[in-house]
């Protein structure tokens, strides 16, 4: 028989545990998440202690626990067939529709995306965590606003909920973020809405009445300008780190801004590097590339080369996150050195776009074949036309050209 028992695991950054309710089932142990979270003195004996909620917390643990213990009567024939996971999942799986909590939902996401991000990885020798990465952004930002942290149940999430915390948002001074916090929280409420076992009825869906689409117009282009972007090719760094960051992301504009997972990944199983260019298959599209190294890129890769892998960013980072997060950390104090605004490495991409547009006169179609865009609503991409990388190849030179040479 399978026994149950309150205990405390996963322990935050205030000190306190997360009550799990202990399952145990032939010598096998599994857990089961609660929202609940008590200090390492205040569980005792499978009752909380020295808790000015404490009569409210054993109640609401009893009862759990009782109706867990219920669950299992009713298959208490078939636990010797069943794992320790199978019985947790089992009673894991008695949801309540339109009773879903909000963070342990999130939670319960970001957990099973990471999973899958770290089985990729190893699978494959990259990956990429971007929609974990969101949701936890999103998590935090909806934390902040509500803050002390309590329940939210997803069908409180409403109209007036969703411009509430817009106006969070804009007063926070993140104007363009919030296209970003609102489609991540659409995309969550499409997710559990879809989900098979209708934990969410559709009458709770909030985006019926809220426009997200209309809050795009607000998300500017992630560009730097180019009075500032010359200047970014000029300074000499305060210290190393910000020098390391910089090269990268010089690096980066001279690859046509290409995305930074990519980057880290080249020779590093993924792309390559042969005669003169980098191919790679774009992690976002899965579209094959190829890009020219211009003089001032080599430079830069002989300068980047690691010892015991192609980058040192490859050698100084173990995951693609890290990199992303130390170079988004230098790259914030040198904009803070040079008094101009804030920029992280994406913003070589849109940058390089900008220049070849407004200052080189590229057209949009030679762009967005340099960018390595998906050309499927374009003759390109219908394969009427067979694109010279020559083309995108001289887009390049004058990019570089007006932004380091021209005045």
């Amino acid at each position: 028989m399978a026994t149950l028992k309150a205990v405390l695991k996963d322990k935050k950054k205030d000190n306190t545990y997360n009550v799990k309710i202990l399952v145990v089932h032939n010598q096998k142990n599994a857990y089961i998440k609660t929202k609940y979270y008590l200090k390492k003195n205040q569980l005792r004996n499978n009752r909380v202690v020295n808790h000015p909620n404490a009569d409210i917390y054993n109640d609401k643990l009893s009862q759990l626990i009782n109706k867990y213990e219920r669950r299992l009567l009713d298959i208490s024939t078939k636990l010797g067939n069943l794992s320790v996971l199978d019985i947790k999942d089992y009673l894991e799986s008695e949801l309540i529709q339109n009773e879903i909590e909000f963070f342990d939902y999130v939670d319960g996401v970001i957990s099973e995306l990471t999973k899958k991000y770290e089985a990729e990885l190893k699978r494959n020798g990259k990956a990429s965590n971007r929609t974990a990465d969101c949701y936890t952004s999103l998590k935090n930002g909806i934390q902040e606003f509500i803050k002390p942290r309590s329940e939210l149940l997803f069908r409180h999430i409403d109209k007036k909920f969703l411009e509430s915390y817009e106006q969070f948002l804009r007063d926070r001074g993140t104007n363009s973020g919030v296209w970003n916090q609102m489609k991540d929280l659409r995309a969550l409420f499409n997710r559990l809405i879809s989900d098979e076992r209708q934990l969410l009825s559709p009458e709770y869906y909030p985006f019926k009445y809220y426009n997200v689409n209309a809050l795009k117009k607000d998300s500017e282009p992630r560009v730097i300008d180019l009075d500032d972007l010359r200047s970014l090719f000029t300074i000499c760094p305060l210290n190393n780190d910000e020098a390391f960051a910089l090269d990268v992301f010089k690096l980066d504009f001279f690859l046509i801004g290409i995305n930074a997972v990519d980057l880290y990944h080249l020779e590093n199983n993924g792309g390559y590097i042969a005669n003169g260019r980098v191919f790679f298959d774009r992690s976002k599209t899965e579209v094959g590339h190829s890009i020219k190294i211009e003089p001032e890129a080599l430079e830069l890769i002989n300068k980047l080369r690691g010892k015991t892998k192609y980058f040192s960013f490859q050698e100084r980072y173990s995951t693609v996150n890290n990199f992303t997060k130390y170079m988004a950390k230098f790259l914030r104090r040198i904009a803070d050195d040079l008094k101009i605004p804030e920029f992280t490495l994406g913003y070589a991409r849109y940058t390089w776009a900008t220049v070849a547009f407004n200052e080189c006169e590229v057209p949009e179609s030679i762009i967005d074949f340099a960018l390595g865009h998906k050309l499927s609503k374009t003759l390109a991409g219908a394969h009427y036309i067979k694109k010279k990388r020559g083309l995108m190849d001289d887009a390049n030179r004058k990019v570089i050209d007006m932004v380091i040479y021209l005045p």
